[in-house]
């Protein structure tokens, strides 16, 4: 669990450390750059989440015994990573949305409000989202996507993971007793 844990935390701080490289190179806060600022951060979401969940489902296999992992415990090892990873994501993105750029979900709101106008939508229909584009646009929001989001996403990606880390016991190593 401890590993876990870590490896959750990992994900996180590797997470954080993309916002705030994308917040200093201005995606988070001028229009014009927000849109290659979210293809940058989903990508690089992913991937360091990919990296986090291999290096963790291997320093679990590599642990045990006869450096074994079956399918099962590599995606609930996986799983229990992302839980983790999404704790600890939700609170940076509350402390992040709130605190360090608040205006930040401005941003996002503005961005979903051209991507409507792009599409042909009425000046009246947009305002009648406005509340809703509001709220999922917020902080509050963010947080709590990344809380289930998080965890949904990397237990889908543990099970392919985990299809290439299994490991049969050797077979000159007795079972537990």
């Amino acid at each position: 669990m401890k590993t876990c844990l870590l490896y959750g935390l990992g994900i996180t701080l590797a997470g954080a450390l993309l916002v705030f490289v994308e917040f200093f190179l201005g995606y988070h806060s001028d229009p014009e750059k927000f849109q290659t600022g979210q293809v940058f951060g989903t990508i690089g979401g992913l991937l360091i989440t990919i990296v986090g969940l291999v290096y963790g489902m291997r320093e679990v296999r590599e642990r045990t015994a006869d450096r074994a992992l079956s399918y099962g415990r590599g995606v609930g090892i996986g799983a229990l990573i992302t839980i983790f990873s999404g704790i600890f994501g939700a609170v940076f993105y509350l402390i992040y949305g709130l605190v360090i750029n608040p205006e930040f979900h401005e941003l996002v709101y503005q961005a979903q409000i051209q991507a409507m106008e792009a599409k042909g939508l009425k000046a009246s229909q947009i305002e009648s989202m406005e509340g809703l584009m509001r709220f999922f646009t917020g902080p509050v929001w963010f947080a709590f996507a990344n809380l289930f989001g998080a965890p949904l996403l990397g237990t889908l990606l543990s099970l392919i993971i985990a299809l290439f880390l299994k490991r049969a016991p050797a077979a000159n190593v007795p079972p537990p007793v």
